[in-house]
């Protein structure tokens, strides 16, 4: 969704009616993005991806029963495995495809940072509303709470009646450092589809945690105490979900001893990932930047990032 929000913004601030088609519940259908959306222009511009084209097709029809009606649409699409495979999915399934005026969604279209959580109904008729902390104890703030802590955007079914729908932002991570493991954290980010920011300037570093949250990270590679302290220190009071330090015990030991003398508390201070990264045994760049990415997708999708052969609950949060 957040991918789309800033041109959807621009059409509205430009008088269009825009109208934006989600897939939030797939049944099946291995490697379906999460927190997809596409959204069309009156004039027929298109912008987004959804389940990489497999549903273009349905998407464009329902726009334009949204523009008659001016109702939500909701259409239930079985995908064959032959189908699925053709755009990229791993298997068939089904997917519930929603479409709505923008103008109707309970979003901040020129805000792509915050999570939003709305619910709707699963049929053209009823309202659209904002999941708030006063809906805390009902079923449809529960269920909203459910996939807040999972960290990722995603969505539920109330009541086979009411569809909770929450997208968070795509993971940034700031790289405090330079050099081969700077370099393949970046790469790294850029598979997973997520946002580098890559500084060796502890002010830019400081500046930069303003804009963060809970999906987002900082990991710090510098071991120039002039850069790590403050930065790690500023960190700690930040609400970024991962908070990681590169080095030896003994670099973060040191770092450690740096940061409560600079006034951290011990308990803030065990919340730092250092040293960052799984064990997985990595060595060179690429994998040490594959540990840490790896440490960073379990820790803000709150998993335990223990072997799924060795777990009985749902592979995906």
């Amino acid at each position: 969704m957040h991918g789309v929000v800033a041109a959807v913004g621009a059409w509205l601030d430009a008088g269009d009616d825009p109208v934006v088609v989600r897939a939030p519940l797939t049944r099946g259908l291995a490697g379906a993005g999460r927190g997809e959306a596409l959204a069309f222009g009156r004039d027929g511009r298109s912008i987004g991806e959804l389940l990489g084209g497999a549903v273009d097709d349905v998407a464009r029809r329902l726009v334009d029963e949204v523009r008659t009606t001016g109702r939500r649409q909701v259409e239930t699409v079985r995908i064959s495995p032959g189908v699925a495979a053709t755009y990229g999915l791993t298997n068939g399934g089904a997917v519930t495809v929603v479409a709505d005026r923008a103008a109707l969604l309970p979003l901040d279209w020129r805000d792509g940072r915050t999570p939003v959580a709305f619910a709707g109904p699963m049929s053209a008729s009823g309202p659209i509303v904002p999941v708030t902390e006063d809906h805390a104890g009902t079923f449809v703030g529960d269920a909203a709470e459910r996939v807040l802590r999972a960290g990722r955007s995603g969505a539920l079914l109330v009541d086979e009646t009411s569809l909770v729908e929450v997208y968070v932002p795509v993971t940034t991570m700031v790289v405090v450092g330079e050099g081969q493991v700077a370099i393949a954290l970046e790469a790294q980010a850029a598979l997973l589809g997520w946002s580098a920011e890559a500084t060796n300037d502890p002010d830019a570093a400081i500046a930069a945690l303003g804009g963060l949250g809970a999906s987002d990270a900082i990991v710090v590679l510098s071991h120039d105490h002039a850069v790590d302290t403050p930065v790690l220190h500023a960190a700690l009071t930040a609400p970024v979900g991962y908070v990681g330090g590169l080095g030896s015990r003994h670099t973060q030991a040191r770092r450690r001893e740096r940061l409560l003398a600079a006034g951290a508390s011990d308990e803030a201070l065990d919340a730092i990932h250092g040293p960052a990264g799984l064990d997985l045994g990595a060595s060179s760049p690429a994998e040490i930047a594959l540990s840490i990415c790896a440490e960073i997708l379990a820790t803000c999708s709150g998993r335990s990032a223990g072997s799924l052969h060795a777990t009985t609950g749902p592979i995906r949060p």
